[in-house]
């Protein structure tokens, strides 16, 4: 296809009313990531090399890729990479990481400064994890990084034509084209519509996809070259399926040349040269698919050839740019027909040129090479010159030191310096450290790998919601329904700034809030200062609302650790930190999204929010991204408290309350109060929870005394009361019943009784029986209260002599029978005794007048008696009382 007929296809596109046919008439073609490919016809894709594994038709490295990051479309978020298949941001935290079987220092490392390869320029040190100048402290504008990238690329764009179309279900650029053999292709541009490059194909975006790119970088300082870096992306075809509707048919890879492509052929520390000459080709299919007529096509080489020079004129920031053609100076550049080319050059100061663009021609089969002039050449002044000049520099000079930014004053048409917030949290405890205790999305000791210690003292210990505002500006509110634990709260904020942090009258929040720390953070690995707290604590204050809270004034200045570059500013060149800029951070003109924060270079959320995207959500209390796996609780009609979706009648604070990511009753015993705690349940009663305060109730029978469930008919809680009855000298205490109540009371001991209100002894002679009086002469010893003679016994009937009395024989209450006499404790017979009852006569004597006196010559022989008899001693036997037969007894 010759130049002409493609120049009469591009107009007659350009004349047609349909805006499906004018839609095919625009530049388009490369895709840098993977699009969707539902209802296409795919070709088989070729296997990936290995550690790489196909995501569509495309190979990735899924430990590394941070679009498809341990598996197919699992893009990191903001600030994230990918390591080891695992999207972070704090890899650095570690002391010590391996990379590629080597154990390296992250913080210090500058061929792995944050992560695996990265690479700092020459000059510069890794400081924490961070590529940085060795003189970043010294403040001023400047520049000592140049990057230079070749764009080869189908641009999607052609003035004066619509470009747009939906592809898979997303509005991107199309193009149409007729192939050698008449063949029409529609391929997808690689570039989105942009309302900023409507009259230009060309993007200054170094992140931009091209179809071959090349990308060289160089420190000025000595004018050190680094191996340039050559990139390649695809071709993809598309299929009509409706008006203006699209879906990806095929893919094929541009194959990259070596990476040789590009030479450094002289360097003497003011001049480099490098030879150049690159070439990519479309990689053909290993197994042809007919229904994809790229397989069908062969595509010209996208090529460029020349030398590239970058010259330092001198030392106030003059450096020259020229693309020259090979073995011939009065030519700018040799392109392969066909793409658009272009190429800039960036400077770390933020000064960006174009250093040509052109754009496409009619060249379908390729192979010869055609010239560009330069399109910025006016950039040289009146004087012809073969390249592009960038003059470095900025406005207000070196009066902006790091921690300021210059702005253009548009009310003065002036250029002023003014100092950046810095970033601030307030933690619980004095201790904090910014790399391990990240935000947590469940500040309950969550199940998130990301917390190194969820539990640390970091955490404020406070009974319901914590508002902290900044001189009058609120800028955090913590989850109204939380309980006890409050994340690490960060904010932007200025010295001299007045700090407020209020929360509910309780005992616990003023001890909390007394002992809260505030921190002022300049990185996101360590770099921290903190507040000096009073030795008695932050004082406390109140508000109107009857809260109670703390004021802190911010003492600790703006960090000045920064690394100031020039950036346009209403068409300014201005300095700015790119540090903490939240305008420019880590470049120029790189924004924060809203509600993110620059901290040392890269847009973050503050403290406790965390990232989703460009976004930044509170997992603690955000409904549709709820605890760590950032939930959407409205799908089930609940709301997120607590890091958990619960039941949205919770809401009604006047019956429930949220406790441990559970909606409960306010009057649950198991989760009482702010603290939620489980209320203890006493021995003969059952836990209650009574506005907020644990309580109980005692079962019938017992009442409440203290914290326990009694008796109240025992001594050591007596009555209603909850009297301890006092103890008594030989005596117990007693509870008593009178009138309905228990009174104390008490009872002698055994062998004590009861005189005048005190116990004696029962044999104490002094206090003898119920009058406890003394006991008189003639019966002068007490015998279980009364009153005795010596030796006597005390039985129902008095003292008696159980010796001889026949009542109590032996013992009280032992009758002898009659003709019976007691002597000596046992029963004998009154007949058969003689005198005194047990007295019997001996042989040969009979009993006169009591008396026994021998009975003549010739005793009576003895006569043996058994059982209950005795001898008379007159040959005959007499009874006597024998004592009750016991069972088994034979007697």
């Amino acid at each position: 296809m010759d130049p002409t007929r493609f120049d009469s296809l591009t107009k007659a596109f350009a004349g047609t009313t349909s805006r499906r046919r004018v839609l095919r008439g625009v530049a388009g073609g490369f895709v840098a990531g993977l699009l969707g490919r539902s209802g296409a016809v795919v070709a088989q894709p070729a296997p990936c090399p290995p550690g790489l594994e196909h995501c569509g038709e495309i190979c990735f490295d899924l430990m590394s890729d941070p679009r498809n990051c341990g598996r197919c479309l699992n893009g990191c978020g903001i600030g994230e990479t990918c390591f080891q298949g695992s999207c972070t941001s704090a890899i650095c935290t570690a002391s010590q990481i391996d990379c590629w079987g080597s154990s390296v220092n992250p913080r210090t490392d500058p061929r792995n400064c944050g992560q695996c390869g990265e690479m700092c320029a020459a000059g510069q040190a890794c400081v924490e994890c961070a590529c940085e100048q060795p003189d970043f402290l010294g403040g001023a504008c400047r520049s000592q990084q140049l990057r230079l990238w070749v764009n080869a690329f189908l641009p999607g764009f052609i003035p004066g034509l619509t470009s747009t179309a939906t592809v898979d279900g997303r509005e991107r650029s199309v193009f149409q084209m007729e192939t050698p053999t008449g063949e029409e292709i529609v391929l997808l541009a690689d570039r989105d519509p942009d309302p900023r490059f409507t009259q230009t194909p060309f993007s200054p975006d170094l992140d931009a996809p091209g179809m071959a790119q090349l990308d060289l970088g160089m420190t000025l300082p000595g004018m050190v070259a680094f191996s340039p870096e050559v990139r390649s992306g695809s071709l993809v075809q598309l299929q009509e399926t409706g008006e203006d509707t699209y879906v990806t048919l095929c893919e094929r890879q541009i194959k990259t040349p070596l990476s040789t492509c590009a030479r450094l052929v002289e360097s003497d520390g003011t001049l480099l040269t490098f030879e150049v000459d690159c070439s990519w080709t479309v990689r053909p299919a290993t197994s042809p698919d007919p229904n994809c007529p790229l397989d069908a096509q062969t595509f010209p080489p996208v090529r460029i050839q020349g030398h590239l020079e970058v010259e330092r004129i001198d030392d106030s920031g003059l450096v020259e740019i020229r693309f020259t053609a090979k073995d011939d100076p009065e030519r700018n550049v040799k392109v392969s027909q066909f793409p658009a080319f272009e190429m800039y050059a960036r400077f770390d100061d933020g000064n960006q040129v174009a250093v040509f663009q052109r754009e496409p021609d009619g060249g379908w089969t390729g192979g010869a090479l055609v010239e560009v002039e330069d399109e910025l050449s006016q950039q040289c002044g009146e004087e012809e010159c073969q390249g592009v000049v960038a003059r470095l520099g900025c406005g207000c000079g070196t009066s902006c030191i790091n921690g300021q930014e210059c702005f253009f004053d548009q009310s003065t048409s002036t250029q002023q310096c003014r100092w950046l917030s810095g970033y601030y949290v307030l933690t619980g405890g004095s201790a904090f450290e910014p790399a391990n205790d990240i935000v947590c999305a469940d500040p309950r000791c969550p199940a998130d790998f990301a917390c190194t210690d969820p539990c640390s003292e970091s955490y404020l210990q406070a009974d319901g919601p914590i508002t902290v505002t900044v001189d009058g500006r609120t800028v955090y509110t913590s989850d109204a329904f939380g309980r006890q634990i409050v994340p690490p709260i960060g904010f932007r904020a200025a010295p001299g700034a007045k700090v407020r942090v209020f929360g509910p009258v309780t005992n616990r929040n003023r001890t909390a809030l007394r002992y809260l720390s505030l921190h002022r953070v300049d990185g996101p690995f360590g770099m921290l200062e903190s507040e000096t707290r009073p030795d008695t604590g932050n004082q406390l204050v109140g508000s109107t609302d009857g809260q109670t809270g703390i004021e802190i004034e911010i003492r600790k200045p703006r960090s000045t650790r920064g690394s100031t570059v020039c950036c346009r500013d209403q068409g300014q060149q201005v300095c700015v930190d790119r540090m903490s800029s939240i305008e420019h951070c880590g470049g120029c003109n790189q924004p924060c999204a809203d509600g993110m924060i620059c901290l040392a270079g890269r847009c973050i959320c503050p403290h406790p929010w965390v990232a989703l995207g460009d976004l930044c959500v509170d997992p603690t209390q955000d409904s549709q991204h709820c605890g760590p796996k950032l939930t959407d609780c409205t799908l089930e009609g609940k709301f997120c408290a607590q890091s958990s979706c619960v039941s949205a009648e919770c809401r009604d604070t006047s019956r429930f309350q949220v406790c441990d990511g559970q909606c409960v009753p306010l009057d649950d015993a198991e989760h009482c109060g702010f603290a939620c705690e489980s209320c203890r349940v006493p021995q003969n009663g059952e836990a209650r929870c009574r506005d907020g305060v644990c309580d109980f109730d005692c079962f019938d029978g017992f009442q409440r005394c203290g914290f326990e469930c009694v008796d109240p008919g025992k001594p050591e809680h007596c009555g209603s009361q909850c009297l301890i009855c006092p103890p008594k000298l030989n005596a117990t205490p007693t509870c008593d019943p009178v009138d309905g109540d228990f009174v104390c009371g008490y009872r002698c001991n055994d062998e004590y009784h009861d005189c005048n209100g005190d116990c004696f002894w029962n044999f104490a002679n002094a206090t003898c029986g119920s009058n406890c009086e003394p006991c008189p002469p003639e019966k002068p010893t007490c015998v279980e209260g009364e009153c005795c003679w010596d030796g006597a016994t005390i039985c129902p009937g008095g003292c008696t002599d159980t010796l001889n009395d026949r009542t109590n024989c032996g013992g009280c209450g032992k009758f002898c029978d009659p003709g019976f006499c007691c002597g000596g404790g046992n029963c004998f017979s009154e007949a058969a005794s003689c005198g005194p009852c047990g007295v019997f006569c001996g042989s040969g004597q009979r009993c006169v007048e009591g008396n026994c006196q021998d009975d003549g010559p010739g005793p009576a022989p003895d006569k043996t008696c058994d059982g209950c008899y005795i001898s008379d001693n007159m040959g005959g036997c007499i009874p006597i009382t024998c004592p009750p037969f016991e069972e088994g007894d034979g007697t």
